[in-house]
């Protein structure tokens, strides 16, 4: 798949990283690289409904927060984003990057001050 992609065929290459979690949905670095190439072609929706999945199938795991997070920062949805972020952080606390971007974002949020 990340053959395919380099390629830039990353229809081909989510088609087989799709395939790839049919056969195992517990597979974490089909799922990541499976956001990787859709998080620059899909609707914030279909996006958001993608890692929905994810955090489904792997209820343990924080990525899935953390890339929608980024996602929706990405796409100026400052408070879905914390709220991604913290969901992520209630399954693994010892995340300081996550918890500085909460702390950036509920300040940007409260005072309307500019993004770092």
């Amino acid at each position: 798949a990340m053959a395919l992609d380099q390629k830039k065929q990353p229809k081909e290459a989510a088609a087989k990283l799709q395939a790839a979690l049919e056969a195992d949905d517990q597979n974490t670095a089909a799922w990541s690289a499976l956001t990787g190439l859709r998080a620059e072609t899909d609707s914030i929706g279909d996006f958001t409904s993608l890692c929905g999945r994810w955090a489904q199938d792997i209820q343990k795991n924080y990525q899935p927060h953390n890339v929608l997070g980024k996602f929706l920062e990405t796409k100026g949805k400052f408070a879905e984003a914390v709220a991604e972020y913290r969901k992520s952080i209630e399954i693994e606390q010892n995340q300081p990057p996550i918890r500085d971007d909460i702390e950036r974002l509920d300040k940007k949020l409260k005072d309307g001050s500019p993004l770092k």
